[in-house]
């Protein structure tokens, strides 16, 4: 299972979806992927790859099979993800390959680059985040997996740390992390 994202910082939420992913289809791994640069998130600076990387691997500690791969920030990939999971498919041959997302970002495939060989790749499979999601067809044939979300923001959660605060909302490690290297100080 693939599980990509600018992890700016990873949070609760994400290690939320990751369990619900691990709990509902058993994946023999889960990789984590930081993404280098998101190409929907332009001129948006984000904390520096090698530090993203590390609190990944604090966040991941103690879910089974989970682990980071540093693929897009170490391969000269475009930061699209059908390009991500075409070498990642190549790297696993025969492995059933799912895609995990936010039902938000499941509405928004269509416009990502090549949508249609990114479902011939891997199966998407996106958790439902929002009130009504079940009673909406899920787009493109995907796999709807029932979540119940941690609701935080990264872009709340930044704010949050650039005062001071929000550790609450951080797996293990991660608040240490931060603060031992100035990460989102104002």
């Amino acid at each position: 299972m693939l599980y990509g994202g600018s992890f700016d910082p990873p949070h609760k939420g994400h290690v939320a979806a990751a369990r619900t992913a691990l709990r509902e289809l058993k994946p023999r791994a889960l990789l984590w992927i930081p993404s280098l640069r998101p190409p929907h998130k332009p001129g948006r600076a984000l904390a520096a790859p090698a530090h993203r990387a590390a609190m990944c691997r604090l966040a991941v500690n103690g879910l089974p099979g989970a682990e980071v791969c540093e693929v897009e920030l170490t391969e000269p990939l475009s930061g699209y993800t059908v390009d991500t999971v075409r070498l990642l498919r190549q790297r696993y041959p025969g492995e059933g390959l799912y895609l995990l997302m936010g039902f938000d970002m499941l509405l928004s495939l269509d416009t990502w680059r090549s949508p249609d060989e990114l479902r011939s790749l891997c199966t998407v499979t996106a958790l439902r985040r929002e009130e009504g999601a079940a009673s909406r067809p899920p787009p493109g044939g995907a796999l709807i997996l029932p979540h119940r979300p941690y609701e935080i923001s990264g872009t709340l959660l930044r704010g949050l740390l650039a005062a001071g605060k929000g550790r609450e909302h951080l797996p293990d490690g991660v608040w240490e992390y931060i603060t031992g290297h100035g990460l989102y100080a104002a």
